[in-house]
């Protein structure tokens, strides 16, 4: 897949999608500025945006390459962003994050190390806007079982399946790959990334992972997609369906399942203490991957919110004191 090890088979698109992000912009574009291994070009999709966006943008010249489309969503930006691409490589940025100096240059070393690769991610700090201290996304100890000794996680899905869910920021993708798996699914208004990633990991499941935090994901902006999309519960559910479509076409049904599972077992908790939030759909859809006692315990929390509520607090609280004296 890959044609070389040379510089010239590494050159890099960095694709950023942009709405209404006026404040943060050029936090993301300074901190690309500042790599040590500069990008072979910047390219800024401004997907609609109604504020002051494509002019912090513009004041950047010619360092960046400037697109502005109606408003269509972070797929059709980033499909945008990847066609007018000329890198061999892709990298992504979300307009309201940023790169620590080194994220290009240590992983495309990486993956001149390991020339088999298409994609590959790395670590990333979260930094939560509402205050609250900065964390490492994974400790190493969480990924370096997954590791081999060439820097890679064999399975993305055995990733997913055990929580170490990739970020887009840290992402970092064959041009072609991506342009042969289908880009990013147009009207997939949340998780447009995780959709990609199933679907590249069918063809090529090995992804590089450098587990140093390489880039920092500004947490908890009540404008962003993960946060206006929150509530979809319906696009989760078809999100989870579709996939399982899908993998059962590329024999992958094994591997996948243990990721739906994760996600879905994910969500519900996620869910169960927010009102108004329909959570038996996932149960009725799901009911034959999820576990009879997960499925109970919903449907408690279902009919007496309040009581259940309390008997699982101290339930869990008294499985984690058993598990505690038992290490």
């Amino acid at each position: 897949m890959n044609p070389g090890n040379d510089r010239q088979s590494y050159t890099v698109s960095v694709v950023i999608p942009a709405y209404n992000v006026e404040k943060y912009i050029g936090r993301a574009i300074d901190s690309v500025l500042a790599q040590t291994r500069r990008p072979d070009e910047i390219i800024i999709v401004d997907d609609g945006s109604t504020d002051s966006t494509a002019e912090v943008i513009k004041s950047y010249g010619s360092k960046v390459r400037f697109i502005r489309q109606e408003n269509g969503g972070a797929s059709v930006a980033r499909n945008t962003g990847i066609e007018a691409a000329t890198g061999q490589w892709i990298a992504f940025l979300d307009a309201d994050d940023e790169w620590l100096p080194e994220k290009l240059q240590l992983q495309i070393e990486h993956l001149m190390r390991n020339p088999d690769l298409v994609w590959s991610a790395t670590n990333y700090e979260i930094r939560p806007m509402d205050g609250m201290p900065p964390k490492l996304a994974f400790e190493p100890g969480r990924s370096g079982f997954l590791c081999t000794g060439a820097e890679r996680l064999e399975s993305y899905l055995d990733a997913v399946a055990t929580g170490l869910a990739l970020s887009t920021i840290t992402i970092m993708v064959r041009r072609s790959v991506i342009i042969d798996v289908g880009m990013f699914r147009v009207g997939q208004w949340w998780a447009q990334d995780t959709d990609l990633f199933f679907r590249i990991a069918y063809k090529w499941p090995r992804i590089g992972y450098l587990q140093n935090a390489l880039s920092v994901n500004h947490f908890g902006r009540p404008e962003s997609i993960t946060q206006t999309n929150k509530l979809r519960i319906e696009q989760r559910c078809d999100l989870i369906e579709r996939h399982l479509k899908m993998a059962a076409e590329h024999g992958m049904s094994e591997s996948f399942r243990p990721c739906a599972l994760k996600l879905l077992t994910r969500w519900l908790r996620g869910y169960v203490d927010l009102p108004n939030v329909e959570i038996s759909q996932i149960l009725d859809r799901f009911g034959d991957i999820l576990p009879r006692n997960l499925k109970i315990e919903m449907r408690m929390r279902i009919v007496s919110p309040r009581l259940a509520g309390c008997f699982f607090r101290y339930y869990f609280a008294v499985k984690d004191f058993l598990r505690s004296k038992q290490r």
